[in-house]
Parts: structure tokens; sequence; C-alpha cells
């Protein structure tokens, strides 16, 4: 089955709005990408989407209603046409093989709630019943696997091997738990048990004869030739038993490491690739959900990690046999050269917080910006003929320009931006040391995207080295040691007088902790001193206390120089 379209009316998350996942020529696509900002619902579509896996009447009434519009395989098309209760109403070959599914919430408590149509051939409308998905031998049509991204990288000590095995045949959908590791490890450990125990059984019986390779890791070789695509040096090597438990063991250049020692990102590619990969002779054509596929992954990894889940789901001839939903903010994920034929759907909050699908052309295929400035709003401010300098905080754009404004550095080409941004709620997001970090990773991967020279300034407290690539450098502000009362941030490089009047600038904050206990302390209002440095002082008096910014500038413009 495959979904092409999603119809809400007067939903609580998404509104009235319509997803369509077919492309211009009116064909189903097989990888749909849900991108966009947290907080937009595509979690929530997707949690929608596996929750019509099930489908269900609820006993909840409000008004709301959605239409679900499916296209099946022509082998799902068989199963309807050999059920004794359904055959007589696809004798005839249904239009395109597409059903519509309707959900009206506003009715309650009984199957009048769902309504199911289709066409056929000849344009004759066919009714089966709202239970059609409840029989029991085509439930399976609606079947889903939802990887989401709750995770849970730390897998329980095992001591036994269980009956643990591969393409179980439970018609039900499947969502991951935070019980996944600890899942996974056993059933690597059982189907590794199952695979040298048959193995045994085939040489007693075979005893002399050359060994058959296809007999050896029958089973766990599914598992283990898609670990090698995303990382080729390191190795499935196998089960151990140490002090009464049993280990799964990788190696890398004859190193070996338990599967609890792996990197957090090596972790999610074992476990949710597992996850996916278990039942999936069984599953052949379940719709596959996939939050976050990012977490925890070093962005060259974010790169081929959509080619990983979509090999998973090709066959021989290079058919995907299974449509992807894939909800992300990933730029690696979309801004991805091997990204083809896959549909992107770009999730937005309107001027009145209402979620929207950007107006802009519905299907893409490779574009380098676009999908990612219209999904991440990253402006198009890079420019050739100026050196860039993020910073990390709102405050820094402002004291560093208004530097170049007073001190006349116009012509160095210099132009200071913050890396963050002031939301449609009026908070800052996207900001400091972190946000300089995800920059840095995205440049790194793209330096082709880099027309001018950028640096990257960290704050004199950030615990970075200072390193250059190619047109990216990372820098830190130098420490003032001459300024005793602010040791962190930009406010470090300040110049203020002995009779600095610093109470001015502090607000005084309550806090209440689980007891009722009640703390008040003192928080400096960045902004407020901002202002009054950068607007309220005069250019003398702005000069003097600006000096060692302006010195950082200098610095700054003069190592770009010899570089």
């Amino acid at each position: 089955m495959k979904i092409r379209k999603i119809k809400f009316e007067n939903n609580h998350i998404l509104g009235s709005i319509l997803f369509d996942f077919t492309d211009n020529q009116d064909k189903t696509v097989d990888t749909i990408i849900i991108a966009g900002e947290n907080g937009v619902g595509k979690s929530y579509l997707l949690n929608s989407i596996f929750k019509f896996s099930s489908l269900q009447p609820e006993q909840i009434t409000r008004n709301e209603k959605r239409n679900f519009e499916i296209e099946l395989s022509d082998n799902e098309i068989d199963i309807l046409k050999k059920n004794e209760n359904y055959k007589h109403l696809f004798i005839n070959s249904l239009k395109d093989n597409i059903l519509s599914i309707n959900i009206d919430y506003s009715i309650t408590g009984n199957w009048n709630q769902i309504s199911i149509t289709g066409k056929t051939i000849d344009n004759s409308l066919i009714k089966p019943d709202s239970w059609l998905f409840n029989d029991r031998d085509i439930k399976k049509i609606l079947k889903m696997i939802f990887s989401n991204a709750e995770i849970n990288f730390s897998p329980k000590a095992i001591q036994t091997v269980t009956s643990k095995n591969i393409d179980s045949n439970d018609f039900n959908s499947e969502k991951s738990t935070l019980n996944l590791a600890t899942d996974i490890t056993q059933l690597l450990i059982d189907v590794q048990s199952l695979d040298a125990l048959e193995f045994t059984e085939w040489a007693r019986k075979n005893n002399g004869m050359p060994i058959d390779l296809g007999k050896i890791d029958i089973r766990i070789k599914r598992f283990t030739s898609a670990f090698e695509f995303m990382f080729p040096n390191k190795k499935f090597k196998g089960i151990k038993n140490e002090n009464n438990y049993k280990k799964v063991i990788f190696e890398e250049a004859g190193k070996e490491m338990d599967i609890d020692n792996l990197s957090s990102g090596e972790k999610q590619i074992v476990f949710r690739g597992s996850f996916l990969l278990k039942d999936k002779k069984s599953s052949k054509g379940a719709i596959i959900l996939i939050d976050e596929p990012e977490l925890s992954l070093h962005p060259n990894w974010q790169l081929k990690i959509l080619s990983f889940f979509k090999r998973l789901f090709t066959n021989d001839t290079g058919e995907q046999t299974s449509q992807l939903f894939i909800a992300t903010h990933s730029p690696f994920i979309i801004h991805n050269s091997n990204r083809n034929a896959d549909k992107v759907i770009i999730l937005q909050k309107n001027n009145y917080s209402e979620t929207i699908i950007s107006p802009e052309p519905k299907f893409y295929s490779w574009s380098p910006e676009k999908i990612i400035q219209r999904a991440f709003n990253i402006s198009p401010i890079l420019n050739k003929d100026k050196t860039l300098i993020f910073v990390e905080g709102e405050t820094d754009e402002k004291y560093f320009q208004k530097c170049i404004e007073i001190f006349n550095h116009q012509e160095k080409n210099i132009e200071f931006k913050w890396i963050g941004r002031i939301n449609e709620k009026g908070n800052a997001e996207n900001t400091g040391d972190s946000a300089l970090n995800q920059a840095r990773t995205f440049f790194l991967a793209n330096m082709n995207l880099i027309p001018t020279k950028i640096i990257l300034l960290y704050d004199s407290d950030t615990n970075k080295q200072e390193e250059t690539f190619g047109n990216l450098s990372i820098c830190k502000m130098v420490i003032n040691s001459q300024n005793n009362h602010f040791k962190i941030g930009v406010e470090n490089l300040l110049t203020l007088s002995t009779d600095f009047n610093y109470n001015l600038f502090y607000k005084q904050k309550t806090k209440k902790d689980n007891y009722g206990a009640e703390s008040i302390f003192k928080e400096l209002d960045k902004q407020k001193l901002c202002l009054s440095i950068c607007e309220q002082t005069t250019v003398e008096l702005q000069k003097i206390i600006l000096t060692k910014v302006n010195s950082e500038i200098e610095r700054l413009h003069s190592e770009m120089q010899n570089k």
C-alpha cells in the first residue's frame, strides 16, 4: 500500500490542510520527506499516519474529518479478490487500484464513523464495509513500521538466548519503544545462535562435504551487510560469553568492542536499522515511518542515512518495495545529491501560527540551495565581496557592527551576523555555540556553497580550537584580562569605567524548587546593557568602551588578509 493524499479538516494541530504525495504526473511518490522546524507538526503527521494503520472507530466526539487516499499493489488487490466476504466487490478491476477512506469524528461509537469508497474501471462506485480492514486476512494491507525518535541507546545486560527470530507473520503494525536497544541486542544474539545451530546441524549431516557458504550466517548477514554500508571499517564479529553475560561484538582495525561501546551514531544505525530490517520479508510493502533519522549522526552520515534506509527496502531489481515517510529538520538529508525523485514537503507556520505547506513548487528533485533556505529559513546572506563573521549572540552582532560604524571600518568589507534569529513568539532560537557548531558541520559538508570568507567567532570562554578549512575559519574572541567583572561572553571585551553602575543592568529573578522553596538571583540584562552602550552613549565614550571590540575586528581582519 501507498498513501497518495491525506486531507485534514479542523484538526487541532494541523488545522485544515491537504498533503499530496503524488508527483506532477499524478504518480504516487515512493519517498516523502517532511521538512521544517520544531513545532510545525512533522511528528504529529507521522503519528497520524501510523494511527490510520489500525483503522478503528474512536469514542471521542470532535468536529474533525480526515480523508486518506491509498493506492494498493496488485498483490493486495489479489488478497481482496480472494476474500470470501469481499471478492464480489472486486471482480471488476479497481480503477488505478485506488481507495478513499473517510473518517468523520463527529460520529462516534460505531463503524458509521468510517466510510470506504472506490471506483471500478468503468467508473462504477463500490462501497466496501467500513470494517473492511478489520478482516484478519486484509488488515495486513495497512501494516506500517514506525521508527520514532524516542531511543534509549543503552541495552540491558543479557544472559540467555531466547526465541526471537526474524520475519514474524504478525499482521499488526509496529512502533519502536524505549526498549529498542535491549530488544535488538537480544535479537542479534538469538539470530546468531540460530544461524550457528543450523550450520552445525548441516555440517553434521554433511560430514566431509565442502562447506556451503550459503549456509553460513543466513539470518545475521541481513543485518551485517546493512551496517557495512554506513561504517565499512567496523564489522560485526559475533557473540561472546563474558562473566555469564552475552556480548554482541564488533571489530575495527583488530580492536574488539561490544555493542554498548559503539558511538551513539553507530548505535542508532544498528538499533533503528535492525528494527526496520528484522521483518523485512514478511512485511514487504508495509509503509515505513521514520522520525528524525539524523539523531546523533555525524553530518557525513546524515548525508548517507536516507540512502541507507532506501537500500533496506529496495529489491534486487532496484525497485523500492515500501513507501517511506521521513520527518526531519536536517539540511544534510535534504541537501543531498543522492536524493532522486523524492518529494519534499516543507511545513511552516504562518503569521497566525497555523501550519501551512510552503507555496513553492510541490515536487522537488535535486536543487542545491532552495529547499534548505525554505525549510530552515537560511537567508541568502552570503556575499562574495564581504567577509562574513557569524557570532553566538544577538548583542554580539550589535557591538561589532557599532564598531564598524564608529571606527569607519566599512572599507574592510566585514559584516558581523548573529547565527540565531527571533521566532514568531519573540524568542531567540538556533543561537549560541551549539548553533555555530551546526553551522560548522553544514559548511564543512558543503564547501562549494561558500563564495566568500566565513568566520565562526566563538566567545572567549568556549573550548574551541582555532582552525581554517579553505574559506572557513574557526576563531574565538581573545580574553580581556582587565575586565574583572564580566568574565565571559562578548561583554568581557567591554572597557567600563571604575564607577560604572552595573546594578542598573541586572534583573532580579525568583526560582522555586520542587519543595516550594524560593531562591532569588540576579541575571544580566544583556539587551539593556547593549542598548545603553550602542544607542544612548556618545560616540567618544562608545569608542572607549568598545576599544577591545575594535581590536578584535582589527585582529580578525589582519588574520584574514594573511590567509
